[in-house]
């Protein structure tokens, strides 16, 4: 595998924060030798990450040729969901979960070698360094958030859907936004992508909420159609983070984007991206010394408004205090437009 070429006169920016004695794991291959000389390789890549990004927190890195199989059997230290990787529009091929160990919260690393090494063997390294260095970026971004919100990832038991729903949208959202603008500049730019993913989720999110909503009529299994309405708006919201957290590394505007912003030009969503563009503008000010959760609700205030746009809605139970109700449309006809 090749490096990158530096300049030895150069000053590093700081001491690595790779732990000590971690080595990367390299598994599914029938050549363990070989499996192993690319695991100190690629152990020998992360120590030179650790001096970009704040890997402290770092539990271990996982590339795997069962990428699916790795994720389900990682020992994430509390009773919680099984990991998948993404599915469907767009396929994950990384992940860096949340783990915890003697009571400290961590992050593992997880690629899959197929496409890493596949990225490697067409000479795309510097697409595979983007790949690293954006886990990287949300090893650190996870370790902050910990920091100033203890006992908070992977410990706490939300009372209702709607405090779930709120959490993954919060979460997804600005961790994908502050990983994207913390590993903007190291290796390739992924603008394209981000551009491309994030438009073609605008295209159609309406059309296919409204599909669910919908089938929800036939099926009326209430757990069903909020997880579908929050995958679809909250993804909305999720890949227009990734594209304006890049954005901002890079120090540009969506709005110099012709593409982006002819799309967004007297489209419904606009509003929404705007506030989500401030709200997660003002968090990433104050990386890591947020004094309290207030920024992040108002994350999740726009995930709630913008699944209400698409049709569905949270409300207190009059009957059961502590208990929400989920109200949706009469017919898919009466979807607010």
């Amino acid at each position: 595998m090749n490096q990158p070429e530096t300049n030895p006169d150069a000053p590093l920016p700081r001491p690595s924060t790779f732990p000590d004695g971690l080595r990367v794991q390299v598994q599914g291959f029938d050549d363990q030798q070989a499996a192993d000389g690319l695991g100190e390789q690629l152990t020998a890549l992360f120590v030179q990450m650790g001096r970009y990004f704040d890997i402290q927190r770092l539990d271990g890195v996982t590339i795997a040729i069962d990428y699916e199989e790795a994720l389900r059997s990682l020992d994430r230290g509390c009773a919680t969901r099984e990991l998948a990787p993404s599915r469907g529009r767009t396929v994950g091929v990384a992940m860096t979960p949340s783990v915890l160990r003697d009571g400290v919260l961590k992050s593992h690393v997880f690629v899959d070698a197929a496409v890493f090494f596949g990225m490697l063997k067409e000479d795309r390294y510097e697409r595979a360094m983007q790949l690293l260095a954006h886990e990287c970026a949300h090893v650190e971004v996870n370790a902050h958030y910990d920091r100033c919100f203890p006992d908070t990832l992977l410990r706490t038991k939300y009372m209702n859907a709607q405090q779930g729903a709120r959490s993954e949208v919060i979460l997804a959202s600005w961790d994908e936004y502050a990983a994207c603008a913390l590993s903007a500049k190291r290796g390739e730019n992924p603008e394209a992508d981000y551009r491309e993913t994030f438009l073609n989720d605008l295209a159609d999110a309406r059309e296919r909420g409204n599909e669910c909503i919908k089938a929800y009529r036939l099926h009326s299994q209430v757990g069903q159609i909020v997880r579908e309405i929050r995958e679809i708006y909250g993804g909305l919201m999720k890949h227009a983070a990734y594209y304006l957290g890049n954005a901002a590394g890079f120090g540009k505007s969506w709005r110099d984007d012709p593409a982006v912003a002819e799309a967004l030009t007297e489209h419904w969503f606009l509003p929404f991206f705007e506030r989500l563009e401030t709200a997660l503008a003002a968090l990433y000010a104050e990386l890591g010394v947020w004094p309290n959760h207030d920024g992040f609700e108002v994350i999740g205030d726009i995930g709630e408004d913008l699944m209400c746009e698409g049709g569905m809605y949270f409300y207190d139970s009059p009957d059961h205090p502590g208990e929400v109700g989920v109200q949706l449309p009469l017919t898919p006809d009466t979807v607010p437009y």
